[in-house]
Parts: C-alpha cells; structure tokens; sequence
C-alpha cells in the first residue's frame, strides 16, 4: 500500500565474485524508514527477505508482491535500486473461549473477506489463541455451532479489521448461545419445497449465511448469531424458479421457536421472434429477428395496457427471449421491431414453463434500379421490348413480382420501382426478341429497401428438359409430380425456382457462363415415399441457343428393416422378463447352462427391389469372447452366421430369424446385475447396418473360499498387527461378504479393528485386512472366530484366526564366502553371505549385524569389521551381504566373529556359536602367484610370427633362371 517498512534481509552473491552481506531490521544501513544503502564489491548478487513471524510479533508479513530481480554491481561501480514490495498483511491476533470463558483449543474457525467473500479456515492452538498475517481489509471471524458442556449450542459471527492500525491488537473474542430457529419453507401452492437453500444476510456487517437446504417437509433447522437478519431465497430448475422475498428477522439466544415462509412460483416464458422466410409457419434456424422489443403484460391483451412499471426486453440475435412470471394467469405478450407489423398475443401460463414463438410480418420496402443498354440511344430502341420481373431466391417462397417502369414524357428511361417484402430478390431485365438480359442480386433490407443498376447484354438460350422413371421402369418428367422445383444457379447467390411448362421443361434466355441445375422431390410409389434426385452444368453461349439438355433424376437408394422379437424360449420359467429378456437354467451335468433361443421378424420399410441381409451377433463383457451365437433361418442347422432376402420384389417380412444363445460354463459365465446384451446386427454389403438387442441373465451362484491364512499370527506386546486374510469369490457375480466376528476370548485390553464387508468380483481373490491390537502387557495365544454370510443370506464355515503374543527370534544359521572355499585372500576385498532366520511369528526391522575379523577366538584383538543393517520377516530367512577389505592383512590364521546387535532387536536374540564364543576360524591366504604360461605364450606367439616373416620374405633369383 506504498507504506514505508524496515524488515532485515539478506544479499547473497549468486557467483564467485563478491560477498553477500546480512542487514538487520535495526542496522546502521537504513538511512530512513524502508530505505537502506549498502556497499558492494563487484559480482552478482540477488535478494532474499526471510518470512516473518506473527507469532512472534511481527506486525507485518513479509510476502513479496513480485520477485526482487538480481543484479550486478560492475568493476567500475555505479549504483543499483532495487525494491522488495511486500503484500499488505497485517498481523491479527485472536483468543477464543466459549461463554463460560473456556479455552477454545485445537477450534477451527474461519476468516471471510467481507468485500471478496474469500474464505480461511484456521484451528487455534492449545491455548485457544491464533495469529498470522491476513490481507488488510474488513473480515469476518466464523465460528459454527458448536455444543458446550451442558448441551447447548454457541456460536460465533465477529467483524475484525487487518490493517497498520491494528496490527499490534490483541483480539478476545467469546462465543455464546446460538439463535435457534425453524424455518418451513412452502411454495405459493401449498407444496413445501425441499432442497432449497435460504440464504440469511446480516444487518449488522456480519456477512452472509447460506443455511443448511430444507428437508422433505420443506423444513430447515438453524442455528444463527444472535441479531438482526434479513433472509431471502432464490432458486430455479427445469424453467420453475422460486422466489422468497427478502424478510427482517430479529433471532435471540435460545429458542425463537418457527417461521412458516412462502415463496413465490414463476414459470419461464420464453420462445423466438421470427420472420417466415421459407412460408413453412414455424421458427427455423436463421430466421430469428434481432432486438425486438416485448413486452409481458398481465391479463389478455384487449384488457391491458403498459404501465411505467412495464418492463420491456430486447431479443437476442436469434431471435430468443425467456422472462420468469407468476403461475396461473392470464398474459399479453406485445412484439414491436422496426420494420415489421407489431403483435399480440394471449396466453395462460400454467404450472409449468411455457414456450411461444411469435410470427412477424415485414413492412413492404421499395426497391427500385436502373436498366441501361450502350447509350441512349440504343436503349431506347430496345426499351419497348424489355420485360422486367423480381424473381424471389430460392431460399424465399414468393410469388414473382412485376416492377414499374417510370415513365417520363411518355419514355421509359431504364428507372423501375416497385413494393416488396424484405429480403434477396433477383432482378431480371430480359428482350427476348434481341436476344438481351441483365440478372443481379438486390437485396432489400427491413425498412431501408434496396437499389441495383444492370446493363443488358447479349445472351443465349438453355433449352432444359427433365426426366424420371417411376418403380415400374416409366418415363416421366417434373411435370408428373406435384409442386416441381428446378433450381437454376447462376452463381454469385443468383438461385432460382424456375416455371416449367407441362412438358416439364423450359427454355429460358440467360447471360452466357456456365449454370448448375439440379432438383429433388419426393414422390409416391408402391405406397412408398421414394426421394429423387438430379442435376446438369450447363455452358450458355451468347447469341447460341443450347441443344436440349435432359436433367435426369435418379431414385436415392434406401435400405431400412424392423426388427422385433416375437418369441423367446428355454429360459426359467420364474423369470417374467418378457420374451427378449430371459434367465437361462443351470445345466450342473455339464457344469454349464442351458441355451435360449430367440425367434425375430424383420419388416422391410427399404425402397430396393432386393437386399440380402447378413446376421451377426457381439457380447459384450470380459466373458463375452467365450458367448455361442448361433442363427438359422428356418433350415434348422445352426451356424454363426447367416443370410436372408427382403424387397419390393421379393418378400417384405420373415418370421424365421431364430437365434441360440450358449452362455460358457459356470466357472466362466459372470452373472451380471443388468444381465449380458446379446447386439444381434444385420447388414448388408453396401453399409447399412440395423441392431436388436436382446437380454440373457445368468443366474447368480454364491461361493466363498478363503484362499491363504496362516496358521498363527503373533503380535508383540503393546503393538498392532494386520493380518490379510486370502479370501476369494468363487461365485459368478459381484458379492457381498460379511463378517461377524467372535471376540470373546480376547482378554481386556485386546482390541479387533477392520471392516465387516467386502464386496468381492466374481472369481476374484482379494485381501480383507483385520488389525489386532494388544496392550502391553499382554501374553497367551487366543483364536478370533469369524463367520461369513454372502448377500443371498449363504452362510460358510467358520474361520479360525490365532493370535499369540511373541516377539521376533533372530539367529545367524550359516556364512559363506561369496567367492566359495575356506580361506580368505589377503590384500583383496572378500564378501561374505551371512544367513539371519526370524523364527519368531513378528517381523524384526533394522536388524543390526556386526562381523569383526579378529586375532583371536574371543576376540580381544579386533582387525576390521563391517556392519549391516536390514529387516528380517518373520518366519523367514534373510541373506546379509558382509564386505571386509584385507588390504595390508598378512596371510594366516584368523577367527571372524558374527554377532546380532540385541539392541537392534525388540525380542529375542540367539548367540551364534559355531566354534566357540561366535566366532568361526578363518585361514587369510596370500594371492595366487602370476602364472608364467601367459609369458610363454608371448613368447611362442613372437616366433611364430618371425618365422612367417621369412618363409614370406621375397627371394633374389640368377638371371635366365628357369624358376
């Protein structure tokens, strides 16, 4: 907060060069409060301020705001500033005790930043006190209800300020008697409300309380801070929302007995303001009218009107809106936007949220252009001939508009006008006779109209036919079907519905380029709805007339079949799952369990003449690899697999779908709360895929086993022992298991601690931990009896768990030298495996074991000696690695004494003694001599190779030598 503090700290140097310096809180270097000048040698450096203390009465906390960067101080010297910005913390102080002036020790309270609402939780001490730096500012000190010696109940709510101010305060504060009171909550239909959350807010700067959410009955038992409370609730779900006006409440210590409260129901209303561009009456994405004004009004619309208290909303840009009103009553919704015809509209609004979508109307615009043709001159030659048409895009459905030429003196100068409604219209200029036409897009905008100048040019004709053919092979065009669209692109947003005459064709003047023409419609055949589908790209040529192009349409394949089952067999006839869910029987001959077969119809709803459907089956689950699916299709031999054909021109439904589930046997089958889905999939070769799922339960079969416990477990006197008990579900499904144990012959002071359940996966071994604790004293072995019961009630046999007092016994049973053999070698470091038993019934930990080389039996004259330390679990042996360097040891006769420290063992310890006193003799060798075949091999292997050298060494020859 800019508040200058002095606080010790610490410059360290962060490389070789310089030396760091200590400046204490009251050093000669501060020169002023929170300023302090320091002398440097050259090197780099970095700051370190230590974290203050409250406790110990610093009164403010240290933590830097940001870090304090490092710095250099160069050879030629200079200056550096540096500042460390501490956050403002300030030191609060507080002792608590109850209203009886007791400490309230080991007490969790919490801290609320009345501004922020952040919260702390912090405990107090021993003594009942707390300190430590807290943010400045105004908090508030919570201590909830807690209950005191005679049974009631005190609280504590206090506003304290951090701050400089009162930094070196000590703060006591005493809870006291908590306001008690009853709260039923009921809505303004009588029901009580539950789960709703009031939320009290204090009049005296002592924050806010969310109380504990109402029961059932709608009712919420609190406990408050004495005072004055204003309480308020506000709560929504699935388009309800409850309100509960703000109420004054004035709570005393003790009993303020019940407040009956009701809160008001309200429904949303919501729904879109809409523009119909595509005449369908109902809202569609992108038709949404952005900043509409509403209007909610109470009663039906020809008995109300605004008041100044009416609140009007705005819609968003899709057009949607949502206000929450009272239930049960009438209401007038007012729609007004610019541009379009204002609304009203009634409606009652029930229980429940209610969704309305208003239909607007545009207000007609004017639109207007000029058509132009070279000059003058030329238009005007042409002018008589023009015929000018406002053709709606094919996303709008309108009827085609003639616009007003504007005469002038008897001549039309290219000027048109014309009344639409908003939107993107095609403005078409055309002379047939010469060959001439202009297209353009105009787009008429809500209110302000729209403009497009064009020049004509020449273009060409498309001569555009269609055709079809029906399910029987008939030819037919778009003139066949009712409400025909041929769209025409001519790209550039230039989409239109073209007029066809009966012969469902047209030929049409257009600009030269390239146009895309294409249709889809649905007609009926066979009782059928079968969609087609066609398009054509056609190259207009100026003052070219195109050959006739035929737009052929194409039927969209469709494939679709209902499955259903209509028989299920062979399941438990206990079992009332319906004939697709069946509980299959145990076949306890075979250890498995008998199959169920399904039989299914499949209804073709395709528009093919023929499709072949192939059948296959999936079981999901860890066992479902080991699931039989068979099918057949009547013939009665099963297989995984089979096929069958459906079509208009073939059958339309089979009744001989028959499907034999074989679950695996009982050792594998899990027996699943929800049972195993059986997904039966049929498909054909061109991707269509349609599922039928069917159910087989298998049932569940209760075993348990309990697969490892020892014989006997000890435990030492004054500790605790876990003892895992091995136990495993040998049933098919997930079980639960519980335990009743029998402690009667534990004496007093032994304790049995553990859970009594476990569930368990089928086939699974798992463990279940019991702890026995023995008190100190304790001795004698005893037996805990425990008894299992699974969740079907199944009983098994008793288990029997020992437990003995005992402690670890450790002994040395054998050493050996690593390397093998009798003797040790001299000036070598020898390894020695020393074996330790634990023949007690308790682990030992940090066994000491000690072995000294020594010059005499009872080991009076130590040599060397190596110590290891490692656990020793009980009932078990354990291999200690032992490691004496002989260095400097002269061969002879020596004696190697073993010995288990007894202060590394809490229990019992047996003297090793081999030959005496625990020590074992122990020849030291010398090393082996170098042996000196390595240096006559050196020296046959340089023969060999000199001799090589001359049996290889070029020879000189006489001249004319034959050889």
């Amino acid at each position: 907060n800019g508040t200058h503090v002095s606080y010790g700290f610490e410059i360290v140097p962060s490389s070789q060069a310089g030396m760091g310096k200590k400046v204490p809180y009251d050093g000669p270097e501060w020169t002023s409060e929170g300023l302090a000048q320091i002398s440097l040698e050259p090197g780099s450096y970095s700051v370190i301020v230590s974290i203050s203390d409250a406790a110990e009465g610093d009164l403010f906390g240290t933590m830097l705001s940001s870090q304090v960067l490092p710095f250099d101080i160069p050879l030629q010297g200079g200056s550096v500033d540096r500042v460390a910005a501490f956050l403002p913390e300030w030191r609060v102080s507080v002792s608590l005790t109850n209203q009886f002036g007791g400490v309230l020790s080991d007490q969790s309270f919490k801290l609320i930043n009345a501004e922020t609402g952040w919260t702390q939780t912090h405990t107090t001490d021993s003594n009942g006190s707390w300190s430590d730096h807290i943010i400045q500012g105004d908090w508030i000190l919570s201590v909830e209800s807690l209950t005191n010696i005679e049974g009631t109940t005190e609280t504590l709510r206090a506003h304290i300020v951090s701050s400089p101010e009162t930094a070196s305060t000590d703060l006591s504060l005493s809870t006291i008697e908590a306001a008690s009171v009853s709260i039923s909550l009921t809505e303004n239909l009588g029901a009580p409300l539950e789960a709703k959350q009031i939320v009290a807010s204090s009049d005296q700067g002592l924050g806010e309380v969310d109380l504990t959410p109402t029961d059932s009955s709608g009712v919420s038992e609190v406990h408050l801070f004495p005072g004055n409370w204003t309480i308020s609730m506000e709560s929504e779900e699935d388009g309800i929302k409850w309100i509960l006006e703000s109420i004054d409440i004035v709570l005393s210590s003790g009993d303020n007995g019940q407040l009956n409260l009701t809160a008001d129901r309200l429904a949303e209303v919501s729904g879109n303001v809409f523009w119909d561009l595509n005449d369908n009456g109902v809202y569609n994405i992108g038709e949404g009218i952005n900043n509409a004004t509403l209007t909610v009004l109470p009663g039906i619309c020809d008995e109300n009107s605004p008041s100044d208290s009416t609140v009007a909303q705005q819609t968003g840009s899709s057009g949607a809106w949502s206000s929450f009103e009272a239930v049960g009553g009438d209401y007038c919704l007012d729609v007004s936007a610019e541009g379009f015809s204002d609304i009203s509209q009634d409606f009652n609004l029930g229980n429940s949220s209610l969704e309305i979508d208003s239909m607007m109307m545009a207000e007609l615009v004017q639109v207007g252009g000029q058509i132009s043709y070279i000059d003058l001159d030329q238009f005007s030659s042409v002018s008589d001939t023009v015929m000018l048409e406002l053709i709606p895009t094919s996303d709008y459905i309108r009827d085609t508009i003639s616009p007003a030429k504007t005469i002038l003196a008897g001549e039309w100068n290219g000027n048109w006008t014309a009344s639409v409604e908003p939107g993107e219209w095609i403005i078409r200029a055309s002379s047939e006779e010469s060959g001439l036409v202009a297209m353009s897009m105009l787009n008429a905008e809500v209110i302000n109209g729209g403009y497009s100048d064009m020049d004509l040019s020449t273009g060409g004709w498309a001569l555009i036919e269609t055709q079809w053919f029906d399910y029987e092979g008939m030819s037919m065009t778009l003139a066949d079907i009712d409400k025909p669209e041929l769209k025409i692109n001519l790209g550039a947003g230039i989409s239109w519905i073209a007029d066809l005459d009966e012969e469902g064709s047209i030929r049409v003047l257009l600009p030269n380029g390239i146009i895309d023409v294409s249709s889809e419609f649905t007609t009926l055949q066979r009782g059928l709805n079968m969609t087609y589908s066609g398009g054509q790209a056609i190259g207009v040529e100026a003052n070219q007339e195109t050959p006739a192009i035929t737009v052929s349409h194409s039927r969209i394949p469709f494939r679709d079949i209902s499955l259903n089952v209509i028989e299920g067999v062979g399941g438990d006839v206990s079992y009332d799952g319906g004939i697709s869910d069946l509980l299959v029987t145990e076949d306890n001959e075979s250890a498995g369990f008998n199959p169920v077969e399904f039989t299914l119809s499949a209804d073709y709803l395709g528009h093919e003449p023929l499709d072949t459907f192939s059948a296959q089956a999936t079981v999901p689950g860890t066992d479902g690899s080991e699931w039989q699916v068979e099918f057949h299709n009547g013939s009665g031999v099963w297989n995984t697999s089979m096929s069958f054909d459906l079509g208009l021109d073939n059958s339309l439904s089979t009744s001989d779908i028959h499907v034999k589930v074989t679950p695996p046997n009982q050792s594998v089958a899990h027996s699943l709360t929800q049972g195993h889905s059986i997904i039966l999939s049929f498909f054909t070769s061109g991707g269509y895929s349609e599922e039928i799922n069917v159910k087989v339960r298998i049932p569940q079969i209760h075993d348990f086993s309990v697969a490892s416990l020892e014989p006997l477990y000890g435990v030492s006197p004054g500790e605790e022992i876990q003892i895992p008990l091995q136990i495993r579900n040998d049933g098919n499904g997930d079980d639960r298991y519980e335990f009743d144990f029998d402690d009667s012959e534990l004496p007093d002071g032994w304790e049995r601690t553990g859970s009594t359940s476990h569930t368990v996966p089928p086939f699974t071994t798992t463990t279940h931990s019991i702890n026995v604790i023995a008190p100190e004293n304790a001795t004698g072995e005893y037996t805990i009896y425990s008894t299992v019961t699974d969740k079907a009630g199944n009983s098994y046999p008793e288990i029997e768990i020992n437990v003995a007092i005992s402690n670890p016994v450790i002994s040395i049973t054998s050493q050996q030298l690593l390397s093998g053999g009798d003797n040790a070698v001299s000036n070598r470091v020898n390894s020695w495996v020393v074996t330790v038993a634990n023949d007690g019934l308790v682990d030992a930990e940090d066994v000491e074991l000690n072995v000294i080389l020594c010059n005499d039996l009872s080991c009076q004259s130590e040599v060397i000696m190596d110590t290891e330390l490692g656990d020793v679990p009980a009932n078990s042996v354990v291999n200690f690695d032992i490691t004496l360097d002989l260095d400097g040891i002269d061969p002879g006769n020596y004696y190697l004494n073993l010995e288990i420290n007894e202060s590394s063992v809490d229990g019992e310890v047996v003297p090793f003694v081999p030959d005496q006193g625990g020590s074992v003799n122990l020849v030291v060798s010398s090393p082996a001599v170098e042996s000196d075949s390595s240096w006559i091999g050196y020296i046959l292997g340089a023969l060999i190779i000199a001799a090589l050298a001359m049996l290889t060494r070029p020879r000189s020859r006489r001249p004319n030598a034959p050889f």
